[in-house]
């Protein structure tokens, strides 16, 4: 399947980190399980998606603003995260954006969360996506945060296959929009010493949940 090879390209180029598997696209939400994230004042989680919302539209915009300065039309396609060992900041090891330019067409730029040391680059269209050409990410995902979309998928079950692999455990997460489908975050559950793997969709608006 072809998306096989550009998630797993992607993955390798953004997050420097061997083969954990890949994440199935999907174009439908077939048999979902529609889910809205707790507004509980105490989540399991030790990230505040309620607090940290304003930070995330923030360091959104900073990204922005440097992806201007390489083209002007630059538009965010993608983004990629990636914890290990734990759901806080402290654990988090990736956090990028990829933007294209219909100025620049044959080229992404991937800029680094102000959290993560490291340089903006560029890197050729066929070393990201290959085939694939992702759409424009609509401004409404941020209706479901990368925080909202991980306290979802901890209560669908990556909760406990974290516990079950204590101390090396890794998430990874992934927003894109491939064309004709839907918006999805692409979470992936881990473990590093093995080949155990879990994966979940979370619709990026609505907040539909389907595993695998």
């Amino acid at each position: 399947m072809k998306y096989r090879k550009v998630f797993i390209t992607l993955f390798l180029i953004l997050a420097g980190i061997g083969i954990i598997g890949w994440f199935k696209v999907q174009t439908a939400q077939n048999n979902a399980q529609i889910a809205s994230p707790s507004l509980a004042q105490e989540s399991f989680l030790t990230l505040d998606y309620i607090k940290e919302d304003v930070a995330i539209k923030s360091e959104l915009a900073s990204a922005e603003l440097h992806a201007k300065r390489w083209q002007a039309d630059a538009k965010l396609v993608a983004v990629s995260i990636k914890f290990e060992d734990g759901l806080n900041y402290e654990f988090l090891k990736q956090y990028n954006y990829v933007f294209s330019s219909e100025i620049e067409p044959k080229h992404y730029l991937l800029i680094n969360n102000s959290r993560i040391k490291g340089a903006m680059q560029t890197f050729a269209e066929s070393n990201l996506f290959e085939q694939i050409i992702p759409e424009v990410l609509p401004a409404e995902y941020l209706k479901v945060n990368f925080v909202q979309a991980l306290e979802l998928v901890e209560r669908a079950g990556g909760g406990d296959f974290r516990i079950a692999n204590s101390g090396h455990c890794g998430v990874a997460l992934m927003l894109m929009q491939p064309q004709n489908s839907v918006l999805n975050w692409h979470i992936s559950y881990y473990d590093k010493q093995g080949s155990s793997e879990k994966t979940w969709q979370v619709n990026a608006t609505s907040g539909a949940i389907q595993e695998g």
